[in-house]
């Protein structure tokens, strides 16, 4: 349960990283018109559209699997079968969650 719920919170991540106007973005705005929605942002992602995309792509993929992980773990729990399925769902997950923060410290 508590893999399902840390799943919800990458796909969460996934949904405000790709909702970030980039930091390029929002200082091109502040100069030019100061009163834009843009130039007003609060937050801003400090890299590119790219690498933007993938941490997205990255944190969604690994939230997905983390939450079809919960189907194997609760057979594993109520019938003592598909604890196999389960181990590599959770590795799966564990891996592309690595793959995203690596990805946040390349640049």
């Amino acid at each position: 349960m508590v893999l399902a719920l840390l799943g919800v919170a990458f796909v969460i991540a996934a949904t405000d990283i790709s909702d970030t106007p980039l930091c390029k973005d929002v200082n091109a705005a502040r100069e030019s018109d100061p009163s834009s929605e843009v130039a007003n942002a609060d937050e801003c992602y400090d890299g590119s559209t790219a690498r933007r995309a993938g941490q997205a792509i990255l944190s969604g993929a690994a939230g997905i699997v983390a939450i079809l992980a919960l189907i194997p773990g609760l057979a594993y729990a109520f019938s003592r079968r598909m604890l196999l399925a389960w181990g590599m769902l959770v590795a799966l997950a564990v891996l592309i969650a690595i793959l995203y923060a690596l990805l946040g410290r390349v640049g």
